[in-house]
Formats: structure tokens, sequence, C-alpha cells
């Protein structure tokens, strides 16, 4: 990875995206172009979309009242079929966004939602809060219950 070029290059210098849509090409697909990530986070490495790529996917104009209705149910049902508890049985400890969201989330509502002496349900709740120890002694929070699916995420809640 390139740190002064937003764009990930191979061995050969080319950009990923060029690669692979000579690389379509190539097979002689019929397919759109492969796009990929074209910028990666210095932090966490992990690969993002290039600023407008996911919008832009989005159709604006529906010629449907509903587009999906036409695709049969199955097109939308489950790839796994296994109980979502089995899923949940092992704990994870892990964020589902980055630093930065979290500490937004938590500011927001710390400032914006809660007000003082409110007693809170976490829903979807975790091994870490949106709530912080200084919101809660601040606003003299009466109670917060974490709604979660994993005994072990929630009982070691900091």
């Amino acid at each position: 990875l390139r740190e002064r070029d937003p764009c990930v290059e191979d061995s050969w210098g080319l950009e990923r995206r060029v690669f692979f849509d000579v690389v379509a090409v190539a097979a002689g697909t019929a397919m759109l172009p492969l796009r990929v990530a074209a910028y990666a986070d210095p932090k966490t490495g992990v690969l993002l979309p290039e600023e407008g790529e996911i919008p832009s996917a989005v159709p604006s104009v529906w010629d449907d009242e509903n587009p999906f209705e036409s695709m049969g149910r199955d097109k939308f049902s489950r790839l796994d079929s296994t109980p979502d508890s089995a899923f949940y049985t092992d704990p994870r400890f892990v964020e589902h966004v980055d630093e930065n969201a979290v500490g937004q989330m938590t500011s927001y509502i710390s400032s914006k939602v809660l007000n003082p002496g409110d007693s809170v349900l976490d829903l979807c709740s975790s091994w870490t809060s949106h709530i912080d120890a200084p919101t809660k002694d601040r606003l003299g929070l009466k109670r917060i219950a974490g709604l979660g699916m994993n005994e072990k995420e929630l009982s070691a809640k900091i």
C-alpha cells in the first residue's frame, strides 16, 4: 500500500482497479467493470470504496412501486439457515464500527439523547457501551440495562 496515493497498486505498478478491469476483458466476459476499493484506511488497512461509489450504485429512479416484487421471495432467503443462537454462542469482543464512529455516537448520545435521571435500555448491547461512566455520573442515570446476544460479552461490559 502506498501512503501518498490512495490507490492500491500491485507488483507491476498497476492500480488494482485497472488490473481487475483488464482481467475481466481478457477473460472475455460481458460483465460490468469490476470495481474494488480505491482507498486504504492508513490506520486499519481496510479497503474502502471511492467517494460517490456507493450512492452511484443505488438507482435514483425506480420503474416500479416495488422493484423487488418480481424477483421472488427465494432471492431474499438466508444463505445460512442455522439458528442465530448458534452464531452468538461464542463471544467475539469486536467493534463493528471504527473508533471515530464509536466516539461520535457516544458524544451524540451523551449530549443530545439522554436527560438527567433517565433509565436506559441499551438494545443490541455488547461488551462496550455508547454511554460512558462520566456521562452516567454527570446525568445521574438511574439504570442502564443491556439487551444482547452473548452472555460473556454482556458480563464484560466496560
